[in-house]
């Protein structure tokens, strides 16, 4: 004797296993995600400190170069600003976590407001 028997659909208890499943997993998941993200905006942040740190040294040695045989005080921003152009012009300047660059002066490291994005 043979019997036969098809199963064409998935019960409801194993859909809400399922589902159970894949909500224990994203409770899971979700804060390392978090985590990820403002991490990798504090490394955007970082390395956008250190290209405007090489943007005030290249400008300084253009500055330098300039002016070889006199002896300049170079610590106004503003001048540094006008290197790049007034106003920054797209998102390089902004903290992707919405913190304040201060760029100060030559000679000195430029900041953001946001705590822990230090270069």
């Amino acid at each position: 004797m043979k019997t036969s028997t098809t199963r064409t659909a998935f019960t409801i208890i194993e859909l809400i296993v399922v589902c159970a499943i894949i909500a224990s997993l994203a409770v899971l998941l979700l804060p390392r995600a978090k985590r990820i993200q403002t991490e990798a905006k504090r490394n955007q942040c970082i390395t956008n400190l250190k290209g405007i740190e090489i943007e005030k040294d290249l400008w300084e040695q253009e500055q330098v170069a300039k002016a070889a045989k006199r002896v300049k005080e170079l610590r106004a921003m503003t001048d540094a600003e006008a290197y790049r152009g007034e106003p920054p012009v797209g998102d390089w300047w902004k903290c992707p976590a919405g913190g304040l660059y201060t760029v100060g002066p030559i000679g000195t490291k430029a900041t953001c407001s946001v705590t822990g994005h230090i270069l």
